[in-house]
């Protein structure tokens, strides 16, 4: 199980997700915009493993949002969904950082949650 935030502004594309994440028996936090996922993530009593980040935001972006967010929790692994085409500098978030080009085959957005931490390289 995996501890999700889910920033999705769209109301009927954040609750079919969260359904089918919390389905696979993820705990899912639903947000719609970045200052109410600011919010959470300073009041949560543990940080996400994974954050799922729509970009094209009212107000603050999430691409915006996810800097933040691997400030204040390095280790969580941040997805992006978006109608945008691409990210430029994804690797800013991390590593295990994955981007799905709405519409997206959710099987693949279930991969990219599930994997494992990427392990380290060894000398």
């Amino acid at each position: 199980m995996k501890r999700i935030v889910l920033l999705e502004d769209n109301r009927e594309s954040r609750a079919g997700l969260a359904a089918l994440l919390r389905s696979e028996g993820h705990e899912v936090v639903e947000v719609k915009n970045a200052l109410e996922a600011q919010a959470w993530i300073a009041s949560a009593p543990a940080s996400p493993d994974v954050a799922i980040v729509d970009i094209d935001l009212p107000g603050l972006r999430g691409d915006q949002w996810a800097l933040y967010l691997k400030e204040t929790s390095p280790e969580t692994r941040i997805i992006f969904v978006s109608g945008l085409q691409g990210l430029a500098g994804i690797d800013r978030y991390g590593p295990d950082a994955r981007y799905f080009h709405k519409p997206f085959a959710i099987d693949e957005l279930l991969d990219a949650v599930n994997e494992d931490e990427p392990v380290a390289a060894t000398a």
